[in-house]
């Protein structure tokens, strides 16, 4: 039961990087974005000048990835205590 909370919780934190590392992107590169629009249009005032941050996405698709991503850090954990096992009987 600890593997499974732990890789659960590697799970969230990778996952919750991932999407703080992605918006300080797109934040960042909407920041210094400079438009060619005014060069190519008589009237700007028309133009759109906000920019939405988000994403419509379905909640399984999220939940799909945090097990996936929780079971393949299990895997890598067991089989690494399986292996450094095997180490110390052969010695």
């Amino acid at each position: 039961m600890r593997i499974i909370k732990l890789s659960l919780l590697v799970s969230i934190i990778m996952h919750l990087m991932y999407f703080f590392i992605i918006f300080c992107w797109a934040y960042l590169k909407s920041h210094y974005f400079e438009s060619d629009f005014p060069n190519e249009y008589d009237n700007v005032n028309v133009l759109q000048n906000e920019v939405v941050f988000g994403f419509i996405g379905s909640p399984f698709n999220i939940v799909t990835s945090i097990v996936v991503t929780a079971t393949i850090v299990t895997l890598i954990y067991v089989l690494t205590k399986r292996h450094d096992k095997s180490e110390n009987i052969n010695r």
